[in-house]
């Protein structure tokens, strides 16, 4: 179906059964069913079987019916194929390399946070403050020795599939900051207020980035590439009317 010179494609959801060619093309002539482009690309095809399936339905088969602008008419019916725009459309009912294989844990996904911060008033206005904050080490993924492609769409990734996306966790993050004050009452409305602060009090190599690749002899997998910085200190002065 081409809509405004565009190539579009229809998913059907055959319950039951498997919707034939012509039964697809007169729900797109009659526009029965859902129309959108996007669909391909975002895997909305697989998604929709596993809802119908989800709600007690027989087994759910898509089949994905294009028209592109010469008039020609695909189907993944009986296999695979590729739009006119590239994208790569898989055989009906099936997965290229199963649902799961690139599925883990987010990039920022952190495990376990433990936060304390608090402030101490102490007399002649001295104040201390700090905030210690300790939490799992980040995910990430091993670098593969040979590059696949997941969805079978030609784009590959450097990910190694075997162990998963995000299998590993790098070393913990651990950081206590603190502040020392002391204010100072000018006149009522006229303070100055001196300020000590350390960041990263306790000079821990929190980790920014670990080695993924297997094959660097002179950094092995998993090691500390680099880190944050270490303990600073810096002196401020507030000033108050």
């Amino acid at each position: 179906m081409v809509v405004a010179g565009r190539e579009v494609a229809v998913d059907l959801i055959a319950v039951g059964a498997i919707v034939g060619v012509e039964a697809a093309r007169d729900a797109v002539a009659d526009g029965l069913d859902r129309v959108g482009e996007d669909a391909v690309g975002a895997g909305g095809f697989g998604d929709e079987a596993g809802r119908a399936s989800g709600r007690g339905q027989q087994a759910a088969r898509v089949v994905v019916v294009t028209v592109d602008d010469e008039g020609i008419i695909k189907t993944n019916q009986n296999g695979p194929f590729t739009m006119s725009t590239g994208a790569f459309v898989a055989a009906a009912g099936s997965f290229v390399n199963g649902p799961d294989l690139d599925k883990g844990p987010s990039d920022l996904s952190v495990d376990h946070t433990f936060q304390l911060n608090g402030l101490w008033a102490l007399p002649w206005n001295f104040e201390i403050s700090g905030i210690f904050r300790a939490q799992s080490g980040f995910h990430y993924s091993r670098t593969a020795v040979v590059t696949e492609d997941p969805d079978g769409d030609g784009t590959f990734n450097t990910i190694d599939h075997g162990p998963g996306r995000n299998a590993f966790t790098s070393p913990p993050f651990v950081n206590l900051d603190m502040r020392f004050s002391k204010r100072f009452n000018i006149t009522e409305r006229f303070k100055v207020e001196a300020l000590f602060e350390f960041f990263n009090l306790l000079n821990r190599q929190n980790p920014a980035a670990v080695e993924t690749q297997t094959t660097i002899t002179t950094s092995p997998f998993g090691s500390l590439r680099q880190v944050l910085p270490g303990r600073e200190g810096q002196v401020g002065l507030r000033i108050e009317f």
